[in-house]
């Protein structure tokens, strides 16, 4: 089993973590909560404003969850004079599941690669069998 992979992130130089999430339709999240754990327990949160952004001040240097609506990941928190050079500024979340108004949604499970591809590939099969027993019956 693979560990999950943690990435590195700085704090800015007044000690805030910036960060934007966005759905999968690249929309910024309007008043999202994104939740931080420490060593599995809440840490802290915060809510996204208008263009998706959140903020989070007052962060400890260490290693975090961070936690919302479809995504998990885990980042390790540098103060900025600490930070390794490929530590990222912020943070960019790209939210598994998008704000659908007056729309039906396909189902988490459609829009899985896998389960999409298997579905195409099954359907390009059957059409052919329809059409060749289609010319049968009509002889």
């Amino acid at each position: 089993m693979s560990e999950t992979p943690i990435g590195d992130l700085k704090l800015r130089h007044d000690g805030v973590l910036e960060g934007v999430l966005i759905g999968r339709d690249g929309v910024p999240r309007t008043g999202e909560l994104v939740g931080l754990r420490r060593q599995g327990q809440p840490h802290a949160s915060a809510t996204t404003d208008k263009l998706g952004r959140f903020y989070v001040a007052g962060l400890p240097g260490g290693v975090y969850e961070f936690v919302c609506d479809g995504y998990r990941g885990v980042f390790r928190i540098w103060p900025d004079d600490a930070a390794p050079p490929s530590a990222r500024p912020r943070l960019l979340i790209m939210s598994e599941t998008s704000v659908t108004r007056g729309q039906q949604e396909w189902g988490p499970w459609l829009g899985k690669p896998t389960v999409f591809s298997a579905s195409a590939i099954a359907g390009a099969a059957v059409a052919p069998i329809v059409v060749i027993n289609e010319r049968r019956t009509s002889s």
